[in-house]
């Protein structure tokens, strides 16, 4: 029995794993995010592991199909990816009893690093990898995933609404407030036309949710990116920069960072070219995004502490970026 002390993990359905033939006598479930949030088991069948995952409760079928066979593309394609497998009936997604949707994929052997600093090898490997993805997925259509990356003509609106949810007495969150008055300010800076251009830049399916915690790797070396859930139709130069930057920390002066980020986009150039308007533009196409969007300070009433610090990572970042953006576009550039 739990104590009222004890966390309690939650545990796999028990209808789900029975539709697979691969699980049907598996010997253990193991909760591999832990606490109330966790959603992912890793299950033990005999000398084979798996991954059990509860989708998000937003995802709709449709979407969660096209995820699927987006990773197993990639999957197949580059083996950087773990192969989502179909049930006994063929389905590569199924809904269980509690009417939450579920996957099963093949285990990664590895770990991912999500606070590591990473050296040039590395950071090397991963900027070849990750082209090597985008390379897979200029195959896959677009239509499916979802409709490609624009912004729309009243470009301040959501900065605002974000604004009026802190705009009370009682709000505790006054860094949130100034930071959505900064986005303000600088949203201003980006013209109809400007805005029009960078969303002309040529653009395909992308995994959608690079960072640490999304990149296996075993001896430093990346064998897999999981976690496809937030996979979407952009130019892969927004993407390049967003895992570049996990490249530079901790920043520090430019001399110390700027041999780990030329590693990287030389790897990645190597294998998936980018034409030079492309990268001439990628920095700024982040930072429109990125000023553009108010997730993480959007809510005031019940907003979690690690939604407002992502928020706050967010912003900060938009600082680093004014400073050092064109050093990284140089970069860039300079790459054979």
């Amino acid at each position: 029995m739990t104590r009222p002390d004890e966390p309690t993990r939650p545990i796999p359905p028990g209808d789900v794993p029975g539709r697979y033939p691969q699980l049907a006598n598996h010997t253990s479930a193991t909760s591999i995010h832990g606490g109330h949030a966790a959603r992912t088991w890793r299950l033990e069948a005999g000398a084979s592991r798996y991954v059990l995952r509860q989708l998000p409760h937003t995802t709709e079928m449709e979407r969660a199909q096209t995820v699927a066979e987006v990773q197993n593309h990639v999957a197949t394609l580059t083996g950087l990816a773990p192969h989502v497998l179909p049930d006994s009936a063929g389905a590569h997604v199924v809904r269980g009893r509690d009417g939450r949707l579920y996957t099963v994929s093949r285990y990664v052997d590895g770990r991912c690093h999500p606070d590591a600093v990473l050296d040039e090898a590395v950071c090397g490997d991963l900027g070849g990898k990750l082209g090597l993805v985008h390379r897979a997925l200029r195959d896959v259509p677009p239509s499916p995933v979802g409709p490609p990356l624009r912004f729309t003509p009243d470009r301040e609106a959501p900065l605002l609404l974000a604004l009026r949810q802190h705009a009370q007495p009682d709000c505790p969150h006054p860094i949130a407030t100034r930071a959505l008055e900064v986005k303000l300010r600088l949203a201003s800076r980006f013209s109809p036309a400007e805005l029009q251009d960078l969303a002309a830049v040529p653009q395909q399916v992308i995994h959608g949710d690079v960072h640490p915690a999304n990149v296996v790797a075993v001896r430093n070396r990346v064998v897999a990116f999981v976690d496809y859930d937030l996979t979407r139709v952009t130019p892969p130069g927004y993407e390049l920069i967003r895992a570049l930057l996990y490249c530079v920390q901790p920043a520090g002066p430019r001399d110390a960072w700027s041999g780990r980020a030329l590693a990287f986009l030389r790897a990645y150039v190597r294998v998936a070219p980018l034409a030079e308007h492309a990268i001439a533009a990628m920095v700024e196409l982040y930072r429109a995004v990125q000023v553009l969007d108010p997730h993480g300070l959007d809510r005031c009433r019940g907003a979690p502490d690690a939604h407002l610090r992502f928020g706050h990572a967010r912003f900060a970042l938009l600082y680093w970026l004014e400073q050092n953006g064109e050093y990284l576009a140089e970069l860039a550039m300079s790459c054979p």
